[in-house]
């Protein structure tokens, strides 16, 4: 199953801040699989306070509907198709080429990190980059 990476950097810039994208930022991204469909989203801090933001997002540009929890932090969805894999914190410095991703989703779990890192420079969006697992991401 091939991962496609998706990052909402351009979105959130262009929403916010109306401004380029920073060469060093950084937020949350979670892992999904849909049957043989496999998305790790990444989302800058900026527009995804919890990690359920995220999925929310991704889901409803995939016609799939839900709801929050009372808190917010958590979105569930009616689809026994889509299952959320779990997450964790990205941050990015494109100087250095250099994502590096950690941690977890309070509410999802984490994510296989060995195995996205792998996967992660085999996709157009970051292809370019050295890809590290990092007990605390900290280049920002």
């Amino acid at each position: 199953m091939k991962l496609t990476a998706i990052d909402y950097s351009e979105v959130c810039f262009a929403l916010l801040e109306d401004s380029p994208v920073p060469r060093k930022r950084g937020g949350k991204f979670v892992v999904m699989t849909n049957g043989d469909r496999h998305y790790a989203v990444f989302s800058p801090r900026e527009l995804s306070a919890y990690h359920a933001n995220i999925i929310e997002r991704f889901l409803q540009q995939e016609g799939i509907q839900g709801r929050y929890n009372e808190k917010g932090d958590v979105f569930y969805f009616s689809s026994a198709e889509w299952k959320v894999d779990g997450g964790g914190f990205w941050e990015l410095d494109e100087s250095r080429g250099l994502l590096q991703l950690s941690g977890n989703s309070q509410s999802y779990g984490g994510a296989d990190l060995q195995r996205l890192a792998a996967e992660l420079n085999h996709t157009d969006t970051f292809r370019a980059l050295q890809v590290a697992i990092v007990q605390e991401a900290s280049i920002l």
